[in-house]
């Protein structure tokens, strides 16, 4: 819950959101130009554009907010951190690796290009729909309804690989190293190492899991050489 009588407008939303998407059907955004190269976005990049939504619900909202709040900087920035916070979180993976957008209570998007384009580019229906949603969404927020699942959110695109792209050992081996902290190497705990490695692998779920685990064991064997002659000539200098 967060403490506010600040809401947000639906109705007021809903006609601007239409406004703001004739921007884009006269080709004066690069929004869907019509006569534009075809790009082949990947899933995450589908799911950003449905939390750009998101984003622009809060900011066509901020003034708004601000002059609800126009004397009081603290509690401004308090709410509109929470909503930021909100909307930086909103993409979410299983342990499967799939990944997805929960919009409100009528849709999940999974990062497909035709859901995106049959909710926000060709039927006004559905972006109404998604619209009102959405700021129903915010609002519950503000009221302490909402409720969110457990699943880990996807805060960056280095956390996440996509599935339909062919990955080497190597690159996935090093993939996965940058998930790992640099505490667990320090500790020279090759448990901990291995533990950790099955944990980031069964979240993946790869077909080579096996391969892929045997070039990590190999690059860290490497490492730990490296490391060690780094020490021993450290040691000789002294």
């Amino acid at each position: 819950m967060i403490d506010t009588e600040f809401r947000f407008n639906k109705k007021k939303l809903a006609s601007a959101f239409k406004e703001y998407l004739t921007k884009f059907d006269n080709g004066d955004e690069d929004f869907n130009p019509k006569h534009g190269k075809e790009v082949d976005y990947s899933k995450i990049d589908i799911l950003k554009k449905i939390k750009n939504i998101y984003e622009w619900v809060l900011q066509e909202s901020i003034l708004e907010l601000r002059q609800m709040y126009i004397h009081d900087d603290k509690k401004f920035n308090e709410i509109k951190n929470a909503l930021n916070s909100h909307i930086v979180n909103k993409i979410k993976s299983v342990s499967d690796g799939t990944i997805y957008l929960k919009a409100g209570d009528i849709f999940t998007f999974s990062g497909n290009k035709e859901e995106y384009e049959e909710w926000v580019l060709k039927n006004k229906n559905n972006q109404e729909r998604l619209i009102k949603s959405i700021v129903n969404e915010f609002n519950s927020l503000i009221d302490g309804t909402f409720k969110d699942d457990d699943n880990k959110p996807i805060l960056n695109d280095d956390e996440y690989i996509e599935p339909t792209k062919e990955y080497t050992n190597e690159e996935m081996a090093n993939f996965i190293f940058s998930k790992i902290d640099d505490s667990i190497f320090e500790e020279r705990n090759n448990l901990t190492f291995a533990l950790k490695i099955e944990e980031i692998l069964q979240n993946l779920n790869l077909e080579n899991s096996m391969i892929v685990r045997k070039t990590i064991f190999s690059l860290k064997d490497s490492i730990d050489k490296i490391t060690e002659k780094d020490v021993e000539e450290s040691n000789e200098v002294k």
